[in-house]
């Protein structure tokens, strides 16, 4: 890295666009934004052609500082040891033919559908296999591997994050942290980030409404939620539109745009992490409206090209 070269970099989670478009790269890098942080799902039209999408970041200066896994044609089976394999080849294959076009150094992934009762430690053991041999495959091409702990994912509560962490190699596992999942699934985000500092490449920045902070709870892995839980019906969180960022990249983040309840599932985007899609037209036209089920805005990835 080079002495006048920032130590943290920015970057634009693209899910807030759905499929990415040539115009949205160029509202980021209008904002101020130096790099992306898109979901494969939302990428399916420049997957076969990454050098397409490398020439078009190019264009406007910005950067691909990871992709997030996910979406058709890509296995995200962690934990049971019959999809393991296609697991680790697709993601393998994806990190080879894909994220080195752009000279990705880590890979951003979420780790698939939590267990029914919650994960034990035989399913962290498991988990432990996937992510240290995927990790070392990763690693001979040079991108470190990054996986994130995310709510209703296999790794959600602290214990877990602990033991998913003492269970991989430091030297092909790394993790990225974000602040709002690691409270929702009742931890101590600035404990946790801190007792695990050295295995962090990045971190979204999110926030959560603050009575969904009840998500750590007895009850959370025994089935259907409790009437009165405020995690009932709300899958969801409050998004931001492309108009409402649409302002200097230095200025106050302005009006977060009202959440809508998930009303079915979706098979694009990242790993576990569904939901309706968003209508795309109507977001590119200014719509404050914004299905909110959709991951990670913006991440900071530590250690950057």
């Amino acid at each position: 890295m080079a002495d006048n070269e920032p130590d943290i970099r920015f970057a634009v989670g693209t899910a807030i666009f759905g499929d990415l478009q040539p115009a949205d790269v160029a509202l980021v890098a209008k904002l101020g934004y130096p790099g992306i942080e898109p979901y494969r799902g939302w990428l399916m039209h420049y997957l076969d052609r990454p050098r397409e999408l490398k020439a078009l970041l190019d264009q406007h200066n910005v950067i691909l500082c990871t992709c997030s896994n996910g979406g058709p044609g890509q296995a995200t089976e962690f934990i049971d040891p019959a999809g393991r394999q296609q697991t680790i080849d697709d993601h393998v294959a994806f990190a080879r033919d894909f994220l080195s076009v752009f000279g990705c150094t880590h890979f951003k992934i979420n780790m698939g559908a939590r267990p029914a009762g919650g994960t034990s430690e035989d399913d962290l053991q498991a988990l432990a296999i996937t992510l240290n041999e995927l990790g070392r495959r990763t690693a001979a091409l040079g991108i470190r591997l990054a996986p994130h702990p995310h709510i209703w994912g296999p790794i959600e509560r602290p214990h877990e994050i602990a033991r998913i962490l003492e269970l991989t190699d430091p030297a092909y596992v790394s993790w990225i942290p974000d602040v709002a999942h690691l409270n929702l699934g009742g931890g101590d985000p600035l404990q946790l980030m801190t007792d695990h500092f050295d295995r962090i490449v990045g971190g979204p920045l999110e926030g959560h409404r603050r009575e969904l902070s009840r998500l750590h709870r007895p009850h959370a892995d025994q089935g259907a939620a409790r009437q009165g839980d405020p995690l009932q019906g709300s899958r969801h969180r409050r998004r931001r539109s492309p108009r409402d960022l649409a302002t200097p990249a230095s200025a106050q983040f302005p009006g977060l745009a009202d959440p809508r309840s998930r009303s079915a599932a979706r098979e694009r985007g990242g790993g576990h992490d569904r939901g309706e899609a968003a209508d795309q037209s109507s977001l590119r036209d200014g719509d404050a409206r914004y299905h909110p089920a959709l991951s990670d805005r913006a991440s900071t990835p530590l250690t950057p090209r």
